[in-house]
């Protein structure tokens, strides 16, 4: 199950995603718009509307230390499988999810105390069970 922190980076990609659009040259407007019955002429919007807590959330990644910035950047934007995206970082994969669990933790921490909420890690988890055997 998804956190708060989660849905709010997916939604803040999407976000990010397309506004990284309109740098790759196409035009703002199509020579095709759209029409309504009644001949008149609308266009829709190029980017989602931004409220306010992605724009906190833009904020607080902008705030991290660069090595977790790529991280979040990369997950959540950067299309593709995870082992692509970690070797295109040069790191494993393993290090990839350490890294973003890093990453997630410091992002929950400067966001406040609402967004850690329900944020446990896997792999404090997974070392809690293992201690918890010896």
């Amino acid at each position: 199950m998804k956190n708060r922190l989660k849905i709010l980076l997916g939604e803040w990609g999407r976000w990010k995603r397309t506004e990284n659009r309109t740098g790759l040259g196409y035009p703002s407007r199509s020579a095709f718009h759209q029409e309504r019955v009644d001949g008149s002429r609308y266009y829709e919007a190029s980017a989602p509307l931004v409220d306010d807590e992605l724009r906190q959330l833009d904020d607080a990644i902008g705030s991290l230390y660069p090595d977790y910035q790529a991280i979040l950047r990369v997950e959540y934007i950067a299309p593709g499988v995870t082992k692509v995206k970690a070797d295109r970082m040069k790191i494993s994969v393993r290090i990839y999810y350490t890294n973003l669990e890093h990453a997630h933790k410091n992002l929950a921490q400067a966001m406040g105390s609402r967004y850690q909420i329900g944020f446990e890690s896997k792999l404090c988890a997974h070392v809690d069970l293992v201690c918890a055997q010896i």
